[in-house]
């Protein structure tokens, strides 16, 4: 998606909208601008996508202004999902539902590509700063038990971009493609 035309309701949709949740998101010069929300990866309402491949890989541009969060996670609910998260100066890496606060990184950051690779319930994230070479986070995670038989609700582990804090992220460039 170039962010060209509106794909709401055919590619993306809000997990657990409220019923004003498309105010959060503008179209502007081949991007989403999304309004940021709630504290923390939980709270936020992420934008997310269903995908159709057992093994994918999905990327993202995200420019993140100082006073938020940004980040490409896998959502199942907002108790169990993965992912990594960028504000101006950090990284942050979440999984079993949470942010592993051991592993906050200090990065300053305006402008990042992300990337995650899901092959076969092995998930991978990668990060670029410099627009020319990946760098494979440290800890790969195993999703496989992010279903319904352990977490209720009927849903499915989506792709999902998020924001949180004050302010709006810029997404640029998304891709996706089975593996």
């Amino acid at each position: 998606d170039d962010f060209s035309t509106n794909k709401f309701g055919v590619q993306w949709s809000f997990f657990n909208p409220q019923a004003d949740e498309m105010k959060r998101a503008r179209y502007g010069d081949h991007a989403l601008f999304l309004a940021a929300k709630g504290e923390a990866l939980a709270d936020c309402s992420p934008l997310t996508f269903i995908v159709g491949d057992r093994s994918y890989e999905t990327e993202v541009t995200l420019v993140i202004p100082e006073g938020m969060q940004a980040g490409l996670s896998l959502f199942y609910s907002d108790k169990m999902f993965c992912g990594v998260g960028f504000s101006s100066d950090e990284m942050f890496t979440y999984n079993y539902g949470g942010e592993q606060s051991w592993m906050r990184q200090k990065m300053p950051v305006g402008k990042v590509r992300l990337k995650i690779r899901n092959e076969e319930n092995v998930i991978t994230f990668y990060y670029m700063t410099d627009g020319n070479s990946w760098i494979q986070h440290p800890w790969q995670m195993d999703v496989s038990g992010f279903h319904h038989n352990v977490f209720g609700g009927f849903l499915s582990l989506k792709p999902a971009i998020f924001c949180t804090g004050t302010g709006e992220v810029e997404l640029r460039d998304f891709v996706y493609r089975g593996v």
